[in-house]
């Protein structure tokens, strides 16, 4: 519990594939149409919120007053010690008798998280075109930390990964992910905690070396 923000109008999920600005980008994560148009209106009509599309609600401005200081103390990252003490003995179990309502429109908010129903489009926070760009012009390895690759961003990295034949590693538990003729992976199973510091350590290694060969 964090951030939140403000339910949007209507469904943001589909996308038109008829959109010109959607045929020639290597990788798709959302609609730069429908996150044009979204912005246009917020800048000249305004849309019902500006929370909607743009920017993102921290717990302590959300409304009303008990739901604020139930759902800030189960965020209190920047809490004075007294006010950490004493979310400490209030917060255990956390309990709002209302749902969280915007500061500005009043309407209820959500976490700002993606939802199933939503679009990488539908906000601001969620950066979907700079995501686009990292993967489709930098990413020469990818690297999946404890997903279950049951998502739209995972299964469109990995299709392009296949694409583009990048080389994938995948740090889980559970969840394997099979190699082909198109897909190059490598499972690393076991704690994230302990695989990721080895290779922080053999990557700083590997970074160490190739120093000492320039110098």
């Amino acid at each position: 519990v964090g951030l939140y923000k403000c339910i949007p109008d209507e469904d943001s999920d589909s996308d038109d594939d008829s959109d010109d600005e959607e045929k020639d980008r290597p990788v798709k994560l959302g609609s730069r149409r429908k996150y044009r148009a979204a912005y246009q209106k917020y800048r000249k009509e305004g849309p019902t919120c500006p929370f909607e599309v743009q920017h993102s609600i921290s717990a302590d401005k959300l409304l009303p007053f008990s739901v604020r200081d139930a759902l800030s103390c189960s965020s209190a990252n920047n809490a004075t010690s007294d006010d950490a003490d004493q979310c400490n003995k209030s917060s255990r179990k956390i309990r709002i008798d209302s749902p969280p309502l915007c500061p500005s429109c009043s309407r209820p908010c959500m976490p700002q998280s993606l939802l199933f129903d939503e679009g990488y489009h539908s906000h601001s926070y969620y950066q979907f075109e700079k995501i686009e760009d990292w993967i489709s012009n930098y990413a020469d390895v990818m690297v999946f930390v404890g997903t279950s690759f049951s998502v739209t961003i995972t299964d469109v990295a990995v299709r392009h990964a296949m694409e583009k034949s990048i080389p994938v590693y995948n740090f889980n538990l559970h969840e394997r992910v099979n190699s082909s003729a198109r897909l190059n992976v490598e499972n690393i199973m076991g704690d994230s905690s302990e695989t990721l510091v080895e290779l922080l350590s053999m990557v700083e290694s590997i970074r160490l070396n190739r120093t000492l060969q320039h110098e």
